[in-house]
């Protein structure tokens, strides 16, 4: 017999639906259609923000960020009207995220519809010519 599972929040988009790279903007608005599409940050005259839409309509959605360029960062900033809504490692950080300067950190953001949750990773990766 197959196991039953529920879901706190189902997702209302399927997973990976898009793909979204920067690389001529230092600000990014992300809209709630834009669940399931991954941000590859490649800006290359600074760090680049990228602006989330309001928590409480985002239910089940789900952004991914990557960060391409070693010598800057990608922030993920809240929409205005929203305080203190994005969390991380059970403890609310507050109102932006910010990835380091490493080109492979990336994260996932997931929202409840009340906070967005940050799962963070990073790697390394080295590529060799043959």
């Amino acid at each position: 017999m197959g196991r039953t599972t529920e879901r706190t929040t189902p997702l209302t988009e399927m997973n990976f639906r898009g793909f979204d790279l920067n690389s001529a903007s230092a600000s990014v608005t992300v809209y709630e259609s834009d669940s399931g599409v991954v941000f590859m940050n490649a800006y290359t005259s600074g760090n680049a923000t990228y602006t989330l839409p309001s928590v409480a309509d985002c239910a089940g959605k789900m952004f991914m960020f990557y960060n391409a360029k070693t010598d800057y960062y990608f922030i993920i900033d809240l929409a205005s009207g929203d305080t203190d809504k994005i969390c991380c490692a059970d403890s609310i950080v507050g109102d932006t995220v910010h990835s380091a300067a490493e080109v492979g950190e990336w994260c996932w953001v997931l929202s409840d519809g009340t906070y967005f949750y940050v799962l963070e990773g990073h790697g390394t990766m080295t590529v060799t010519e043959e």
